[in-house]
């Protein structure tokens, strides 16, 4: 179909909206402040059906869609230049400036929302509510209210920091120790829709992973598509490199 004035001006106007995102994440990423939301793991593709994979992706942008924001949401922070291991291989880039910052910590703590009363929740996609785990079936089938708590698990590897300078300083300088790649950190925060910037995909995540770069970046349509088709914003992609610390638009 050939291309009209009007068309023209909406791809153009479309390109535009999506530049400042672009700069805001670089800007963001050198300066020590680009969180990452981390949703799907390819590793299990090997090995379960994609679908099911989607599955933690759908979870959350439905939740993004009904409540226009997430509480206790995990998240790690990015460091340039500097090698650092993620949760999963494809996720969410976000403005920490848009966020509440609810905890911070050197290490995993696997932090995972609570109800009051005490029971581990999630967002159910098809009922649009939060369901909590049920002890006797093993599974979310408990009608429940979420207003934000979070249990975590600090360990020897794991301490809470005041600060994501104090976080920032703590990876800089265990770097300078070991010259190696550090282990994810964890940041729990409240993060609305509007923080999103981006998608982020990884490569050299793990050493058993070398090969899946293709198979990476050929869900990320997927992901891509759901994000806008539910929440109505087309995201740019990035690719952060775990071994060089380093992040570069992908082209579209």
């Amino acid at each position: 179909m050939p291309l009209t004035s009007e068309r023209v001006a909406q791809n153009v106007a479309a390109r535009e909206s999506i530049a400042p995102k672009k700069e805001a994440v670089m800007a963001s990423f050198r300066s020590g402040k680009a969180l990452v939301k981390m949703l799907y793991n390819c590793e299990h593709s090997r090995r379960w059906n994609d679908s099911d994979l989607l599955e933690r992706t759908c979870r959350e942008v439905s939740e993004l869609k009904h409540n226009h924001y997430l509480k206790a949401s995990s998240m790690s922070v990015l460091m340039p230049d500097i090698p650092l291991s993620v949760f999963r291989d494809i996720g969410f880039l976000i403005d920490m400036d848009q966020c509440v910052v609810r905890g911070i910590f050197t290490g995993d703590v696997r932090a995972i929302a609570i109800d009051k009363e005490g029971r581990e929740v999630k967002w159910n996609p098809s009922q649009k509510r939060y369901m909590a785990m049920n002890p006797a079936t093993n599974k979310f089938d408990i009608r429940t209210d979420f207003r934000g708590r979070a249990k975590v698990t600090v360990n020897d590897t794991s301490r809470k920091v005041e600060s994501i300078t104090e976080l920032t300083q703590h990876i800089s300088q265990q770097f300078q120790i070991d010259q190696s790649m550090q282990n994810h950190n964890e940041i729990v925060v409240n993060y609305p829709a509007k923080s999103i910037q981006g998608i982020i995909v990884t490569r050299n995540r793990k050493p058993e992973l070398d090969g899946l770069d293709d198979t990476i970046l050929e869900i990320v349509p997927s992901i891509k598509g759901m994000v806008e088709k539910q929440l109505g914003v087309s995201l740019p992609v990035f690719m952060y490199d775990c071994v060089q610390g380093t992040l570069e638009e992908l082209s579209r």
